[in-house]
Order: C-alpha cells, then structure tokens, then sequence
C-alpha cells in the first residue's frame, strides 16, 4: 500500500471522472457511506485508484453509487477514499472539531480508506487491506468511519460544563439516526460503538446538546445546558471491556479539560432522570447495572463508596436510629396508611435516609425531607441509588433491587455519603 506521499507516482496518467450515466459501460461501481449510519446523506470523498503504471481520481457525492467507465490495467493498485474533511483519530477529543477563527467548520470528519484492490481481464476481482472495503460482483462498498457528525439538535451554549451525564442507547445501532437527523430532538455529545469507537457529534464547549431531558441533581435543574451527554451504544448485558476503556478514557480528557466537573458530578441518567414533577425513576435503567461503574472508580472518574473502616466508627447497626439492630432482615418501605403515627426512631429514621440521599445529590422535594414517612420520592431515590452503587462487580441478585431500603443498602448509602462528605 502506498503511502500519503505516493499517490500519484511521476510517470503515471493522471485521469480524473465524475460520475456517468448507466449509458456508458461500466467497469465498476463505488459508493461512499457513513459505515454507522447508512442513512446519512452528508458524505463527500475522493476516490484515487494508484498504481506505478495508472492514475484516476473519482469523486464520490452522497451515499449513492457511482459508476465509473474508465479501464482499469490488470494488476495491484492502490485504493485511496479521502473525504472532503479527513483526520487521525484526535488524542484530546475536547478540543476536536473546534470552529476555526474564520468560516464555517465542516458538518462532517473522517477517517481515510485504504486498500489494495487486484484487477484481473478488466474486472475488479479481490480487495484486501481493509474490512471497510468490500467487494460483491462488481460493486465497491466502502465505510468510512466519522469521527465527526455534526447534530441539529443542540443549542450555543453559555458556560463550560459542570457534569458528566452517561446514558446507554437502549439499542445496537451504532449511530442512532434520531442523533443526526431532524425525527426527534435528542443528541449527546459522544457517542461510543459496541467497538469502543468514540464519535464526537456537538462540541462540548459551544454547544448544549438535548440528551438530559427533564433533570435533577444536587439542587440543580434542566441539566442539559450545564453538563456533557455521552451515550454508549448498548442493548441489554455486559458492558464490553473496549466500551469501558473507550468511557474511561474519554472521561479523563474531560475531567482534565472541564476542570470544574467533580467526581461527584459524573452520574448516571437514571440518577438524575426526573419526570416534569420532579419524580426519579424515569430513566432507571440508563445505563443500568450492568455498567461497570466500579471500573471508572478505580480509574477515579467517579465516586467510588468509602470503606467501612472510614465508614463506621460505632457499630454498623446503630445507622439509622438502630433500625436494623435488632433485625437486619428488617427494611424501610412505604406503608399503606399513615396512621397510626410511627414510632419516634423510624421517623427519624426515615427523615435521616432521605437527608443522606439529597446530600448525595439525589432529587427529593423539599417537603418530603421533614416528612415522617418513607415517601414515594423516597423510594424512587432509593431504587436509583441501587442501580448506580449495585453494579458492575457489586450487582446483587435481581430480587435484592427494590424501592426499600434493607441492610445492605442502608450501608452503601452512609459509604457513598462518607465518600462525598469526607
């Protein structure tokens, strides 16, 4: 394969073509896609085939075919797919596809193709070289791979982000077309394919992109014009270890950037995903728990729950008024009436669970924080919590997750609390 410097050897005819009509012969056929997302339109490329003896340049507009007529030597050649707009995978993502000092920044940013194709009585017969090129009769499929894809679904942003949002997609498409097209408004910032491939597509520090929804989190509100949206393209299952890295790697070039997002501030969707009224639970399985959060601890990109040894300096049954003293099997849950009065010690315990929460960052409204009961916010709060500190590693079995509070929850929730009230 030749290198960027070879491609188009001294002593070589040069031809350059625009796509034909199907009244001319064909000797084969190209087209240009987004290989995440076959819909999109937005797609410009030159095609140089190259070799010692041979030169023809084509230029391919949209995802379409296009026909080319000019014979081909018999022999190897090198197949060059240059976009309009071509980079190298950046090594900071955050100062990627920044808008230049003057003009317009391109909608579009790839990678470059290469393969070698083999050319055998006029006809193109084998390609090698790149899994992105593929040959079926006389037609070439080539992918190219976006590093860049502008969404229309954003807004200019204000001020420099103070969160971290990561979500899943709920599904395997690699580049969902809702993030790109006009079918629904919602887009992160990041995408990350099942292959750990990250996919920036609204600049984080120009743009407020609409991937939080209604949102709340340690006070504050409307989360989207204050934090950084990443989805990770996934279904249902483990997480796959090039994804986690591909995460973790991205939230250090963040964190370092944006230096005013703390530990505490990289959440789950599910932690601060609300109804309109304010209620958690809307999103409560985004990511899930099957996100290895416990791996973007250790790498220090997100709270990881303090010891019990920094945890508790009294016996561990005296948490929360000894509610569980004399029964760790017991659980804090909503009841069906309010009557009778509860005792003075669950009361307390109660108003003490939901104040740790709420320092945590999880949205309880405020007249429920002085309420005796284990409320309905309560509980949501809790069920969120479990999602985030039960997963990866720490997963529990299904029927341990619930919207009550057992003993081993009640513990994590004062770990977590020690972690961010040191």
């Amino acid at each position: 394969m030749l290198p960027a410097g070879d491609l188009q050897p001294a002593n070589s005819p040069a031809v350059t073509t625009a796509p034909s009509g199907e009244g001319s012969r064909r000797v084969f056929r190209i087209r240009a896609l987004n290989r995440l997302q076959h819909t999109d339109r937005d797609v410009a490329a030159k095609m140089t085939v190259v070799s010692a003896v041979f030169n023809l340049d084509v230029t391919l507009r949209g995802p379409g075919w296009h026909n080319v007529t000019t014979a081909i030597p018999d022999g190897t050649h090198a197949l060059v797919i240059t976009p309009d707009s071509a980079a190298t995978e950046p090594t900071a993502w955050p100062y990627f596809a920044q808008p230049p000092a003057t003009g317009s920044r391109a909608s579009r940013i790839w990678t470059e193709e290469r393969a070698t194709i083999t050319v055998a009585a006029g006809r193109i017969t084998q390609v090698t070289g790149s899994a992105n090129v593929t040959l079926s009769g006389d037609s070439l499929t080539v992918g190219l791979g976006p590093l860049w894809a502008h969404t229309p679904h954003r807004r200019a942003r204000t001020a420099d982000p103070t969160m971290i949002l990561v979500h899943h997609t709920g599904g395997t498409t690699p580049l969902p077309s809702d993030f790109l097209e006009d079918s629904r408004p919602a887009s992160p910032h990041y995408v990350i394919t099942p292959d750990g491939t990250i996919v920036k597509i609204a600049d984080e520090r120009t743009d407020t992109s609409l991937h939080a929804g209604a949102s709340r989190w340690r006070g504050h509100s409307s989360l989207n014009d204050v934090s950084v949206g990443i989805e990770v393209v996934h279904a249902t299952g483990p997480y796959p270890a090039v994804q986690i890295q591909a995460l973790t790697t991205l939230l250090g070039q963040l964190r370092t950037t944006f230096t005013g997002v703390s530990v505490r501030d990289v959440v789950a969707h599910s932690d601060c995903g609300t109804t309109d009224s304010g209620l958690l639970g809307r999103k409560l399985t985004d990511p899930g728990r099957t996100m290895d959060w416990p791996a973007l601890e250790a790498a220090g990109h997100a709270v990881a729950p303090a010891t019990d040894a920094a945890t508790f300096t009294t016996p561990v049954t005296d948490i929360y008024h000894q509610f569980f003293a004399t029964n760790a099997a017991r659980r804090m849950m909503p009841r069906a009436s309010t009557t009778p009065p509860l005792a003075t010690a669950v009361a307390d315990a109660h108003r003490e669970l939901k104040i740790d929460l709420s320092t945590i960052g999880y949205h309880i409204p405020a007249g429920d924080l002085t309420s005796a009961e284990y409320t309905d916010s309560t509980a949501r709060a809790v069920a969120t919590f479990m999602d985030r500190y039960f997963s990866g590693v720490r997963v529990r079995p299904h029927a341990a997750y619930s919207w009550n509070v057992d003993f081993a929850t009640a513990q994590m929730i004062k770990r977590v609390l020690r972690a961010v009230t040191p």
